[in-house]
């Protein structure tokens, strides 16, 4: 918008009031809403976290409320000890990312499996990445005796490989503050 503009004036706004610019071709005006649709998606999101704190019926302390609120804090707290321990535990050449999922990974979730956001336990995954079959065993048990692992949120890829020839190891632990997060382990 310029210093001067009228914000009910759309000739004197720029895309930063009217959103982007629906005007060229429909590939560039899809791209274009996209992105601004993905970069959207952390405000939603941050939005959707603090809800789902609250809906426990309390008011949530500070700690747990900026935990499910600030995504990349929850990542960096937690990808440095993981990556400890699974050192600790013997296994080499380990690799450990994380990131927030998607909002609209979130959403098509929720509808395709009719959950609530509380139900969604995945917000934050991570991908462990071992050099063997015998290492992500390994890497599995240090991390469950580090945290939580949520009953029944456990499937073995590798024993029993999905019909695509997909081969990990999943499993869901209770991170820092209670927040669910999502372990892929794999060769």
């Amino acid at each position: 918008m310029t210093p001067h503009a009228d914000p009910l004036d759309p000739q004197s706004a720029g895309p930063d009031l009217w959103g982007p610019d629906l005007s060229g071709p429909p590939s560039v005006v899809l791209f274009d809403l996209d992105g601004t649709l993905i970069d959207s998606g952390p405000i939603i999101m941050a939005s959707m976290r603090h809800a789902s704190v609250t809906v426990l019926g309390r008011e949530p302390d500070e700690e747990r409320v900026r935990a499910a609120i600030g995504g990349p804090g929850l990542i960096a707290q937690m990808r440095e000890p993981l990556e400890k321990r699974l050192t600790d535990a013997g296994i080499a050449d380990v690799d450990v990312t994380g990131r927030p999922k998607h909002i609209y990974s979130i959403y098509r979730k929720m509808v395709e499996k009719h959950l609530s956001f509380s139900q969604v336990l995945d917000i934050y995954g991570f991908r462990v990445i071992v050099k063997d079959v015998p290492s992500c065993y390994l890497a599995l048990g240090a991390l469950h005796s580090m945290y939580k692992p949520v009953p029944g949120k456990f499937k073995d890829y590798l024993a029993i490989p999905k019909a695509n020839g997909y081969q990990s190891l999943h499993t869901t632990l209770i991170g820092p503050f209670g927040m669910p997060v999502e372990v892929q382990i794999r060769t």
